[in-house]
């Protein structure tokens, strides 16, 4: 996480990051998740509730565990 005031290049030194980490190990850089690619997900923290964090529960017998968004890179 990363915090700091708006406008100062947060998003962006990232972005870059991932794209120089992209081509160190020969992958395409792409924004989002997909398979193959080396991706960016840039979430921001302050247009989402907690429980969007969380995911949502799948309950089996007396257990819950929880679904982890899609958006969540794997």
């Amino acid at each position: 996480m990363t915090w700091g005031s708006p406008g100062i290049g947060k998003s962006d030194t990232y972005k870059q990051a991932a794209k120089e980490l992209a081509k160190k190990y020969n992958l395409p850089f792409k924004e989002g998740k997909e398979v193959g690619t080396f991706g960016y997900v840039d979430i921001r923290l302050s247009q989402l509730d907690p429980s969007d964090l969380r995911g949502l529960p799948n309950i089996e017998g007396k257990t819950t565990t929880w679904k982890s968004p899609d958006f969540f890179p794997t």
